[in-house]
């Protein structure tokens, strides 16, 4: 989406090399550069920045996964083409909005992150499962960004398992 933040960035990161495990092809693609707080997690260069050359790659995919939205009109230009004629869902620990195009919603606002929600999909519930050192630096700045650095009062004692499991 667009100005994606640590949760969003880590989340797709996460999910990314889960899908590339898994001999998917998937791409990540946002409206909007990633800033260079966040370059770190661009190792390989995976994250993308939606022009004209991604339409004709993005009308062929049978799926389209948006995290930490809160709102699909953060996603710009892209609704034009991800929302057409194929599934998409919105992976989210913010409430979401009514009348919101996704296919399918999974929403948990008492995630501390969206990144939780996929550290809990990765590890079902198998924290000794492990978990490639990218996608734990991903679900890690996931998790301490929408903390607040474990500050905030979202932050709970599965976030300090979550953290511990990654470090």
């Amino acid at each position: 989406h667009e100005n994606p933040d640590g949760d969003g960035l880590g989340s797709q990161i996460a999910m990314f090399n889960y899908i590339s495990s898994l001999n998917k092809m998937c791409r990540i693609i946002n409206i909007t550069h990633i800033s260079d707080n966040f370059q770190f997690l661009n190792e390989n260069n995976q994250f993308e920045t939606f022009n004209q050359e991604h339409i004709e790659w993005i009308n062929n995919v049978d799926l389209t996964i948006v995290f930490d939205i809160g709102h699909s009109i953060r996603v710009g230009e892209l609704k034009n083409y991800i929302f057409k004629d194929k599934i998409s869902i919105s992976i989210d620990h913010h409430p979401i909005k009514e009348n919101e195009p996704f296919t399918y919603s999974w929403i948990d606002v008492n995630a501390p992150a969206t990144g939780f929600m996929i550290w809990e999909l990765l590890t079902m519930g198998n924290i000794e499962k492990p978990i490639d050192k990218l996608s734990a630096m991903g679900l890690y700045t996931a998790l301490v960004t929408d903390t607040g650095s474990f500050k905030y009062s979202n932050t709970t004692s599965q976030s300090h398992i979550m953290a511990s499991h990654l470090i």
